[in-house]
């Protein structure tokens, strides 16, 4: 915030205290509240029997009026300075309308700002008893925008109860004060003034004609998205769908700025009241807007993730999307680019899937020859559980490798649509044949040590532990996932938010927009 944007925040100590002041300033003559800091240096001076208020208030009023100079020497400490009604220096320079002093003071000690004084009167309780919340800045904005946009709820429902009308006065950029609350993700304050906004989805901006939930969507603040998604209320229902100038639903801006726990509310949270398949005045769903940004080998995990979320949602692309002869081309020439690039990633990880499936054959060969615990080969703990369970894992381990890389060369035949189904089925099956090979080594080596209670059993919850560890590893690299199964996309709904946290923390921003 600016210098003189933040001249609308303060005003006025009380008027006991300043009637106080005056008397105790000279007895002979209440000195005017313009009174040069000369003047009033010159009382302090030849007034030596006044006591120790009367220094407080000397001090305060001198830095006042006194001008930048006094406010910019190091070694006054403002935030200790106060009258004996607590009123720091800020309270008297916005009582008096010092907009300059008052600028310097939020400079120097932004800590005044949440000072009150004996009667629990903030700046902003100062300012609105002196008239000042109507008052508009060089951007037009009142006070009430100020609030509304750090979210300073108690700020906004003083100015409420002052001046209701203020909830409908745009600044120059056409806000209004609800929409600098939501783009900064203030859901108390949003809560607050839509109680004097009987219609919302008339509180438009001028310039995209975007309502709450359109400037919240787009601005990735999820939490204001939440809040009107379970609101009941008809009229806030409205705002879901509504279309700005150029056709585009919250959905659709929250798909281009690659906001991923934006579009997963959206799609997710009472999902049957946010339409998927609408289309903007270019005949794009929220779909097409990301697939026009996503790139598998180029793309950011913010967009992977807001392509996982539609896709999961069952969003479609548009049938009918307005292309010229121009686009069609390049779209076109992009989509074959696309194919030559993916049979090329596609080739190279079918390489590396058949050198790791001859692995696994290799050791589960090598370890059915090679009988736990037998010298000779033959098998003479058949009765015991582990080794029991040693054949039936290593069988799994076995067969399901086998038949991994029997399904890789399916791939051998050059299809696209065949590669990416084999890739498809050989994945599970390649983790149900490395759990299978640990939980055989486990069993067969626990056969082996079991005589030695202790050391089988820390080796038994040592293998335990870390094959937990290799299957939660395994799972996470299919989530979160981007099937419409509801059981999938329950497991993927904590990774999902987890990995959107971790890519949206960094920008989260809460700047009042410009324009």
């Amino acid at each position: 915030m600016t210098g003189p944007e933040k001249k609308f925040f303060f005003n006025q100590p009380s008027q006991d205290e300043e009637a106080l002041s005056n008397k105790m300033i000279t007895k002979e003559k209440e000195p005017e509240l313009e009174a040069q800091p000369s003047e009033v240096t010159d009382v302090i001076k030849n007034c030596c029997e006044f006591d120790n208020q009367i220094n407080l208030i000397s001090e305060a009023y001198h830095l006042v009026y006194g001008g930048p100079k006094n406010l910019l020497d190091e070694s006054c400490n403002l935030t200790e300075i106060e009258t004996p009604m607590e009123n720091s220096v800020l309270h008297i320079a916005a009582w008096n309308g010092n907009d300059d002093i008052v600028a310097l003071l939020i400079e120097r000690a932004p800590k005044l700002l949440f000072k009150s004084n004996k009667n629990n009167d903030s700046v902003l309780h100062v300012a609105a008893r002196n008239g000042r919340t109507i008052k508009r800045d060089e951007h037009k904005r009142l006070p009430l925008h100020y609030a509304a946009s750090i979210g300073y709820l108690e700020g906004v429902e003083l100015l409420l109860g002052i001046c209701k009308c203020c909830t409908i006065k745009r600044d120059e950029y056409g806000y209004f004060p609800i929409h600098l609350a939501s783009y900064g993700g203030h859901v108390e304050v949003v809560k607050k003034l839509l109680q004097y906004c009987p219609d919302p989805t008339e509180m438009l901006d001028t310039s995209h004609k975007r309502n709450i939930l359109h400037i919240a969507a787009n601005h990735g603040k999820y939490e204001i998205v939440c809040y009107i998604l379970q609101s009941d209320i008809p009229e806030h229902q409205k705002l879901i769908n509504q279309k700005d100038n150029n056709g585009d639903t919250p959905l659709h801006l929250a798909a281009r700025s690659c906001h991923p726990t934006t579009v997963y509310y959206l799609v997710n949270q009472n999902n049957e009241k946010v339409n998927l398949n609408l289309v903007n005045k270019y005949n794009e769903t929220a779909l097409d807007i990301v697939n026009s940004l996503y790139e598998v080998e180029k793309s950011s995990l913010r967009q992977h993730l807001t392509w996982t979320a539609l896709k999961s949602a069952g969003a479609k692309q548009s049938k009918d999307k307005n292309l010229n002869h121009a686009e069609e081309s390049q779209q076109s020439e992009k989509e074959s680019k696309e194919k030559e690039k993916a049979s090329e990633r596609y080739k190279d990880r079918l390489e590396n899937l058949t050198i790791v499936s001859t692995l696994i054959v290799t050791a589960s060969v090598a370890s059915c020859l090679a009988v736990p615990g037998e010298a000779d080969g033959a098998a003479h703990n058949l009765k015991h559980a582990m080794f029991q369970f040693f054949i039936i894992f290593i069988t799994i381990s076995l067969f399901s490798s086998i038949s991994a890389t029997i399904i890789l060369f399916w791939a051998t035949l050059g299809l696209t649509e065949l590669v990416t189904f084999t890739l498809k089925i050989v994945m599970p099956l390649f983790g149900i044949a490395l759990i299978s090979l640990s939980l055989a080594f486990m069993a067969g080596l626990y056969t082996v040590i079991s005589n030695l209670s202790w050391l089988a059993n820390v080796f038994l919850v040592m293998t335990v532990i870390f094959i937990m560890v290799v299957v939660f590893l395994y799972i996470l690299l299919f989530l979160p996932s981007s099937s419409t199964i509801k059981p999938l996309r329950y497991i993927s709904h904590y990774p999902f938010l987890f990995l959107a946290s971790r890519t949206e923390s960094k920008t989260r921003q809460r700047n009042i927009p410009s324009e």
